[in-house]
């Protein structure tokens, strides 16, 4: 035999002996049965880490929040709203929200206005209605500080709506990622990071604004009916 055939044959015959051997290891590992392959578990069946603490599936939720909208304009943003939505799986949920700001000129705005007598051509944000979705990317647990077990969601949310500023309305979106972290009966902590675009109509015409929404909230999700 050609001797720079032989690596090639030796490597080819290793192969299928390891092969060989994998598939004899995995047939008697199998569990003892009837011979039929119908109880073994299906390939595409979801991984599970442990029973949920707190499932979502066909369940509405309320969370009262806390937020700051943060944009390159001249005001502070501060303000509060309410959550409320329904998760249709464990993995997708809708809802709406509400945001009441209150916003006041910042000391940069105060400045300007001071010094040169003008005020931004953006206006002061009121109210934030929109509608979104979220969805739920996996469900973990941590341990914090060796005592307390945290279980959460890490979800992506997107968000459409309307933002009011004095007289004018403008249209807005927001993106970001979120966590929701599940408590004892049925309480839930929710923290969104949302990187917005307000789209205002200015006097050179309709120009974004860009900020960033964080939220803070807390709420409940009613059991089911029939749940206790």
């Amino acid at each position: 035999m050609n001797a720079s055939l032989r690596p090639a044959l030796l490597l080819v015959i290793a192969t299928a002996a390891l092969l060989a051997s994998a598939s004899t290891t995995h047939a008697q590992d199998a569990p003892a049965g009837n011979g039929s392959t119908s109880s073994a578990q299906p390939l595409s069946a979801r991984p599970t880490v442990e029973d949920r603490l707190g499932d979502k599936d066909a369940r509405f939720f309320a969370h009262a929040t806390g937020t700051w909208l943060i944009r390159n304009d001249f005001y502070d943003s501060p303000g509060y709203g309410l959550d409320a939505g329904y998760y249709f799986n464990e993995r997708w949920g809708a809802e709406l929200r509400v945001l009441r700001l209150h916003s006041t000129l910042s000391r940069a705005g105060k400045t300007v206005l001071q010094q040169s007598g003008l005020a931004p051509d953006l206006r002061a944000p009121d109210v934030w209605l929109s509608a979104g979705v979220r969805t739920s990317v996996g469900y973990a647990k941590i341990l914090l500080w060796d005592r307390f077990v945290t279980r959460f969601d890490p979800q992506l949310v997107a968000h459409a709506g309307v933002l009011f500023a004095e007289e004018r309305i403008a249209p807005s979106v927001g993106l970001g990622p979120g966590v929701l972290v599940h408590l004892k009966w049925d309480l839930q902590v929710k923290f969104d990071l949302l990187l917005t675009a307000n789209f205002e109509r200015r006097q050179r015409g309709i120009t974004p604004a860009f900020g960033v929404l964080p939220t803070l909230s807390f709420g409940w999700s009613p059991p089911r009916g029939g749940q206790r």
